[in-house]
């Protein structure tokens, strides 16, 4: 089981820099599939799914077992956290000032579900993680995300820093 650990860590700091690396060499206002081919945007992609992947391994102390259980519930939630965002985007892309105020209260109510349909499907997602995770566990998962943007940030700065 160490030598599983001692694996994971060695994977996750070498997965770690080198999305650190690739992210520094990104010039400002390119973004994923800009200035690149898409086979090179598609392995950075991959790339930021295996850091994330290690990153909430790690972070969160998974075992063999916890993990098999918590991905997939875990990627279901993404995949409709995600819709849901994407709706709240293409309501609030909208010009205010184009707009009647019967549509601008239509708009506003509609975000509002959305954001509730959100809310739904944290607690519905951390009802299940009670079968699968520890409540530190879980508590953690809460703000994982934000660690892990963090993460990022801070492997991209390094990258910077050796220029």
């Amino acid at each position: 089981m160490n030598k599983l650990i001692v694996l994971g860590v060695a994977w996750f700091l070498f997965i770690g820099f080198g999305l650190g690396e690739a992210l520094a060499q990104r010039g400002p206002g390119q973004g994923q599939g800009q200035g690149r081919g898409s086979a090179e945007a598609e392995t950075q992609s991959e790339r930021l799914e295996a850091a994330r992947v290690a990153f909430f391994t790690n972070r969160l102390a998974l075992n063999a077992d916890q993990a098999s259980r918590f991905w997939p519930l875990y990627n279901t939630y993404q995949e409709q956290r995600n819709a849901e965002i994407r709706e709240i985007r293409a309501l609030t892309n909208r010009d205010a000032n184009k707009l009647s105020e019967k549509e601008i209260n239509e708009l506003i109510e509609r975000k509002l579900q959305h954001q509730q349909a959100m809310q739904t499907l944290e607690v519905s997602f951390m009802q299940q993680m009670k079968d699968v995770l520890e409540p530190k566990q879980r508590f953690i998962l809460m703000g994982i995300n934000r660690d892990f943007m963090r993460h990022l940030s801070e492997m991209q700065r390094r990258g910077r820093g050796r220029e």
